[in-house]
């Protein structure tokens, strides 16, 4: 249904282009909640983008594309994401190592005898991510269901799932700036494991729960 849609990287420009429009791309690192604020407010569906291959180091770009779509996609309030790729391989496409940098790919070619393509580990960190994005959006539908069956035991669980969900939430920068920098810097490495682990709990509890009723 969009049948307008442009690239705006600055709240301004939100504000003069908006009322023209029927969705707004954003770079990933403009993403701020102000500019996601101006386009809701608009009625505009808003999305961001960023590139799905990686730079030079092949396990942090990984665990950034987990991060992206699994945590701060629900975090910051965007509709979802636009994921572009080019190919810039050195040498061998399926030697990482062989050059001066990475080969930025989103997928390598077959070995000898093969079909399939090869993932990269950036796309490998994407469907983790997800796998992480599902299972946000399971907390808050089995939160619903709880909240709405009637049961004040239920619907206390449905809260308490909920409130565990934003505290998660919570620990993510809600800005593209910030999140990039916290991901590359401060983000513990198993971070999204533990936070997976902790929403599984709480879907596990609720579905017995719901069960049970």
């Amino acid at each position: 249904g969009i049948i307008t849609l442009c690239d705006l990287n600055t709240p301004s420009s939100v504000e003069e282009l908006s009322p023209y429009l029927d969705a707004v791309v954003i770079q990933v690192s403009s993403v701020s909640p102000r500019s996601v604020e101006l386009t809701a407010g608009r009625g505009l569906s808003t999305f961001f983008y960023l590139p799905s291959f990686g730079s030079y180091d092949t396990g942090h770009d990984a665990a950034f594309h987990r991060v992206i779509p699994g945590w701060f996609l629900p975090r910051n309030g965007t509709r979802g994401i636009y994921y572009f790729a080019y190919q810039l391989t050195v040498g061998d496409p399926c030697d990482e190592l062989d050059g001066n940098h990475r080969d930025w790919c989103a997928a390598y070619p077959p070995a000898s005898g093969e079909s399939l393509l090869r993932p990269s580990p950036e796309y490998q960190g994407i469907r983790r991510g997800i796998e992480d994005l599902r299972l946000v959006y399971l907390v808050r539908s089995l939160a619903v269901r709880c909240q709405e069956s009637g049961d004040v035991m239920l619907g206390q669980r449905g809260q308490s799932a909920l409130a565990k969900l934003e505290a998660i939430l919570e620990q993510v920068e809600p800005s593209g700036p910030a999140v990039i920098q916290q991901i590359h810097h401060r983000l513990d490495t198993y971070a999204t494991e533990r936070w997976r682990a902790e929403l599984l709990e709480e879907v596990g509890g609720m579905q017995r729960a719901l069960r049970g009723k």
